[in-house]
């Protein structure tokens, strides 16, 4: 299993990866740096969140130059992310060379079990409400929305699911 998370310029498929992080089973960083965008020169919005200027970056390679490695780590491998769906948009062709890409955030909405009617599925909960769910603590050195960070926090999450398998909480 490896876990993958990023940091982007914004939330769109047009936005750029700042930030990845791939992280083993046993928590060993596999892969983790930081990326030039290509079509930003700022995003104060997304820097207010994950802290990330464009000065941090500035001497970085462009994410596209990073995948054939991220590929390469994760081939046949089972990937899991928080919030799937999103981090996929700027990933590629991950899915063809993993054996195959879990969501721990759709996981984690059916374990808690509480139905959102608009959207007609399990209501979505944020990584830092279900790392606090799952009993993680945030090293000292680790934030959340940083890329490092919050995939150690979704391999927690993810191994807690694991060990509560069949039992939903059913809390909020």
């Amino acid at each position: 299993m490896i876990y993958i998370d990023t940091e982007t310029t914004g939330l769109s498929a047009k936005d750029d990866v700042l930030e990845y992080s791939l992280i083993g089973d046993n928590g060993v960083i596999l892969l983790a740096g930081r990326c030039r965008p290509k079509n930003k020169a700022t995003w104060p919005q997304a820097q207010k969140i994950h802290g990330i200027a464009p000065r941090d970056v500035t001497n970085m390679p462009y994410f596209e130059e990073v995948l054939p490695l991220i590929y390469q780590v994760c081939e046949h491998q089972d990937i899991v992310i928080y919030n799937a769906a999103y981090d996929m948009q700027y990933l590629g062709d991950l899915d063809a060379h993993a054996a195959s890409i879990k969501c721990c955030m759709n996981r984690y909405a059916e374990h808690i079990g509480e139905w959102d009617d608009y959207h007609n599925n399990f209501k979505w909960h944020k990584l830092i409400r279900a790392a606090e769910v799952a009993g993680y603590e945030w090293p000292n050195d680790m934030q959340a929305h940083s890329a490092i960070g919050d995939t150690m926090a979704t391999r927690a999450v993810w191994q807690y699911l694991d060990d509560n398998e069949g039992e939903g909480v059913y809390i909020v």
